[in-house]
């Protein structure tokens, strides 16, 4: 709408304003500035293009993690939470995310959650030494001295094997 409140509808043919009257037959500007749509240049996405299976290269993933490992570094827990979360989500079998998920969720305080994502790198990776020290240390802090001795005897016994 113009300043006097009359509708302002853009020709689809030459993206030139059209006071008042009807709209011309449907166009990706009607009703809108055509230089706000720059997005949607070019042909709209035909429907088999939807069918096609969206694949997420191991790479995003990747990078994702790393920059979570960086921002939990720098103790930028719940930015560090976030793009962890968004690691799994992509790569739910990635042991390295729910360890450092983990870790996060215990410099928050939520020793439950994070002793979960602890148990997750464990089960995803059985010999992944960082995760039993980790959750034996919260599990000691709990009071859970038996399952914390059972934690580190296993990461002793995986680093005399491995």
């Amino acid at each position: 709408m113009d300043n006097n409140g009359t509708p302002k509808y853009y020709s689809s043919e030459n993206g030139t304003p059209k006071e008042g009257g009807e709209p011309d037959s449907f166009s990706k500007t009607q009703g809108q500035n055509p230089e706000s749509t720059a997005a949607f240049e070019g042909d709209f996405a035909k429907t088999e293009d939807f069918e096609k299976p969206i694949t997420i290269s191991r790479k995003s993933s990747d990078k994702i993690l790393e920059e979570g490992i960086l921002q939990y570094k720098k103790l930028n827990y719940y930015k560090a939470l976030e793009l962890l979360s968004r690691a799994i989500e992509l790569n739910p079998s990635c042991c390295e995310a729910y360890y450092y998920r983990g870790k996060v969720k215990s410099d928050l305080g939520e020793y439950g959650k994070a002793i979960s994502d602890l148990d997750e790198a464990i089960r995803l990776n059985p010999v992944y030494i960082p995760a039993y020290n980790n959750r034996g240390m919260l599990k000691a802090n709990l009071g859970d001295y038996f399952g914390a001795q059972k934690d580190f005897g296993a990461a002793n016994c995986e680093k005399r094997i491995g």
